[in-house]
């Protein structure tokens, strides 16, 4: 029964673990559960609608009680708001363990984000408020600092100027963008959507509290990624990528809340995840982290957990790194 509950829960049959990183705030590679409470498997799983694959819940239903659960004519497969078990606080026996996390998710509010990949289709023009120029609002003689051929060469190729100033071809600056929303020149970040794939992330706020954060909830952010076909943003056009799903934790203090506003924003705008290779596994195509998560809720940072008394600081600075300060989240 508990061997079940850790082999792979996913709508995608991606499993927790199928893309498993190293550095800091990364996931371990033991049940696929992504941590949580100690002797347990998280703060229950994320949603609850999908239940288990086949809809059975445990091989053969949960242990004693035959499959669908009597009484409840969906049984596992329905799941309840906030988890198998959540809206009954957690099962009795299974303290902080994979129903429901001990307290359940019985009346929490949960906030679903969803990000769709651009598939390399970005409204550039809006995106880094460009202008198109034509002479004498530029000199003819200056070379574009990308390509190093002269402004303006091609006729039919029309040079822009970014809100930061700088001046290219608009051919040329469009695939700089692309693969990368930054100026090339000054380094200038626009808020245009990153290279993430496309997928969710679900935040809801329970009691069970944090190492070092005693005295506080926490927020559990949950994301789900479903395998697919790379699109011209990623690193490898036209090849399939693995999926991934992935539970993290925020304790509800200030700079806890300050932190989830900018994983928050992150995600809006496509960064917080991306595809490449799993350094701990070698797995090629699949997605990995871009900014790194709280993967457990103790243990500290051998564990992926808190305590971590410079976590949030390192979490700002990945995101500045990215373009997103914390001035810009919303």
């Amino acid at each position: 029964g508990a061997q079940g509950a850790s082999s792979g829960y996913s709508p995608w049959g991606a499993g927790n673990n199928a893309a498993v990183e190293d550095d800091n705030e990364e996931d371990e590679e033991d049940d696929g559960t992504g941590g949580g409470y100690p002797g347990g498997g998280g703060a229950g799983y994320p949603r609850g609608g999908g239940g288990y694959a086949g809809g059975g819940g445990y091989p053969g239903g949960f242990p004693g009680l035959p499959p669908g659960f009597p009484g409840f004519p969906l049984g596992f497969h329905a799941g309840f708001p906030g988890g198998m078990f959540g809206g009954f606080g957690g099962l009795p026996g299974f303290p902080g363990g994979r129903f429901g996390g001990g307290s359940g998710r019985a009346g929490a509010h949960e906030e679903v984000l969803e990000f769709k990949s651009h598939d390399g289709v970005i409204d550039l023009p809006s995106a880094t408020n460009w202008r198109m120029l034509r002479p004498p609002e530029y000199d003819p003689e200056m070379e574009c600092r990308i390509m190093f051929c002269p402004l303006g060469d091609d006729k039919t190729d029309p040079v822009v100027k970014l809100s930061c100033d700088c001046l290219f071809n608009r051919s040329t600056i469009e695939r700089a963008l692309l693969n990368k929303p930054q100026c090339p020149v000054c380094q200038f970040h626009f808020p245009t959507p990153g290279a993430q794939p496309s997928g969710r992330m679900s935040i809801y706020r329970d009691e069970g509290p944090c190492d070092g954060h005693e005295d506080s909830g926490t927020h559990v952010i949950s994301y789900s990624f479903p395998s697919g076909v790379q699109g011209p943003q990623h690193p490898q056009p036209g090849q399939q990528y693995n999926g991934t799903e992935r539970t993290c934790f925020v304790p509800d203090t200030e700079n806890g809340r300050k932190t989830l506003d900018l994983l928050r924003e992150a995600f809006r705008r496509g960064i917080t995840f991306k595809i490449g290779t799993s350094v701990t596994t070698g797995r090629t195509n699949t997605v990995t982290w871009a900014i790194h998560h709280k993967t457990s809720r103790s243990g500290g940072t051998q564990r992926y957990g808190f305590p971590d008394p410079t976590y949030h600081e390192r979490c700002a600075g990945e995101c500045a790194a990215l373009g997103l300060l914390v001035d810009d989240e919303k």
